[in-house]
């Protein structure tokens, strides 16, 4: 097998077949993606290679789910009021999902 730079000896598609099929999570995934991007960035710098992946750029920030209230959750609240303005406080936080 040909040995040139950047493709290490005996490595072949065949035998990274494998390890690319793998299901990765999405932090494994942007650290691979962090990982070639500041290698090759500095191997454009160093040694004036081209960018074989310059269309990676980043990803957008993961998605975070936030909890909502459960039924028995929201009865607790409102048991818990004590006045008219706690009432109307309450509603609107609940009503507008504020935090």
């Amino acid at each position: 097998m040909e040995n040139r730079v950047g493709s290490p000896a005996g490595l072949s598609r065949e035998k990274a077949k494998p390890w690319r099929k793998r299901s990765r999570q999405q932090s494994t995934k942007r650290k691979i993606r962090r990982a070639l991007n500041v290698f090759f960035r500095w191997a454009g710098e160093k040694y004036d290679i081209p960018n074989p992946c310059p269309g990676l750029g980043r990803w957008p920030p993961p998605l975070q789910l936030r909890r909502f209230y459960s039924l028995e959750e929201i009865k607790a609240i409102m048991a818990a009021v004590r006045s008219d303005l706690e009432y109307v406080l309450v509603v609107l936080i609940l009503d507008t999902g504020l935090r």
